[in-house]
């Protein structure tokens, strides 16, 4: 039988985009997957709609909590997890319907840790659609130089299929900006093995109302000094060759 995916789907306030969301989920040409809904407090109609896909699809399971953040919605998705493999979708994006299969395929023939898809980035107001592509292949050591690459190519946890194994040590930081950044900063320091897929395989949606574009400069300032201490860590673990090869 095929590894189970545990696929965790936060969700606030989402309701004009999350039954494209779930669609895009439910559709995977992998089968084998646990739907991992939570609710984060919502107060429009997302919880209905969470309701209503939790009855059509044994497969989702629902988790109702109260508002506490997208770090804290994501560590309840992590509590109630039972997969091998491990994958984030935020609640107003979609993915292709063969992006677990392909991941599914890569992450095992690579005997990798990580492996990440190219993404769309789809501006909801302006109707723009941007893509950026990686290069097929592994980082086989942690540098200076791909770990550059990394972060800009994507900080994002949601384009990536991850072993269950790596959520043993690391989980989501509760702040106010960039909770993906800090989240890969934290995981780098388990020296994962990662693989990559150009094709693109998750769809982006930015919204005027994010969280990216209404933060204050209290809260730049706090991601900051998370960053410059975590950087430094990860400069201290790749000293002395420490990093495993593949």
């Amino acid at each position: 039988m095929s590894d189970l995916v545990s696929i965790i789907v936060p969700v606030y306030n989402v309701e004009k985009y999350l039954e494209e969301c779930l669609d895009s989920i439910l559709k995977q040409t992998y089968a084998n997957i646990e739907v991992i809904v939570v609710d984060d407090g919502s107060t429009d109609n997302s919880y209905a709609i969470c309701c209503k896909y939790h009855q059509l699809d044994s497969r989702i399971k629902l988790v109702q909590k109260k508002n506490g953040g997208l770090s804290s919605a994501r560590n309840a998705g992590l509590d109630h997890m039972t997969g091998s493999y491990v994958a984030f979708v935020d609640s107003d994006d979609t993915i292709d319907q063969n992006m677990i299969e392909k991941m599914i395929d890569v992450i095992k023939k690579t005997n990798t840790d990580i492996v990440i898809g190219a993404f769309e980035r789809y501006d909801d107001i302006t109707g723009n659609i941007y893509s950026r592509e990686m290069l097929d292949g592994k980082w086989n050591r942690l540098s200076e130089d791909n770990l550059g690459e990394m972060l800009y190519v994507n900080p994002g946890v949601w384009n990536k299929l991850y072993r269950a194994e790596l959520f043993q040590k690391v989980t989501f930081t509760d702040v106010s900006l960039a909770e993906d950044l800090v989240f890969l900063m934290d995981i780098l320091k388990e020296k994962p093995r990662i693989s990559r897929i150009r094709e693109v395989l998750y769809r982006y949606r930015v919204r005027g109302n994010s969280i990216i574009n209404t933060v204050n400069e209290n809260a730049y300032n706090e991601l900051l000094e998370i960053l410059l201490d975590k950087r430094k860590n990860i400069a201290e673990m790749m000293k002395g060759d420490q990093i495993e090869e593949l």
